[in-house]
């Protein structure tokens, strides 16, 4: 989830996002109160507390790309981005800012700053 995270820092950075993970316990990780048990644990927490974002439970078979990559048998993880795309067109980000009003001011940003 983190190395995800990071690899899209330049779009999530400052936009309030959900992850979706088919991890339960990482959601109640992510929710709890007080501090965590583990250095590993802390060291996660502490690299997203920049982040605005929400963790929350699906179960594996309804994410269905997440699926498909981690169990189906012709994939090739050598090729990712033939099942994900690796960028987005001008007009797919032009579609996804009048799909989603949330991502509107993002999608902006992007445009404005020629990226």
């Amino acid at each position: 989830m983190a190395c995800n995270i990071a690899a899209f820092k330049h779009v999530l950075m400052n936009v309030y996002f959900e992850v979706y993970v088919d991890h339960s316990a990482l959601v109640h990780i992510m929710k709890a109160k007080t501090e965590p048990q583990t250095m590993r644990i802390q060291k996660l927490i502490e690299k997203l507390q920049g982040y605005s974002f929400v963790v929350l439970y699906h179960k594996g078979a309804d994410m269905k790309v997440a699926d498909f990559m981690s169990r189906h048998p012709d994939n090739d993880m050598d090729s990712p981005h033939e099942i994900i795309p690796i960028a987005f067109s001008l007009e797919d980000l032009e579609e996804i800012a009048m799909e989603k009003p949330r991502a509107k001011e993002t999608v902006e940003q992007c445009l404005s700053d020629g990226n």
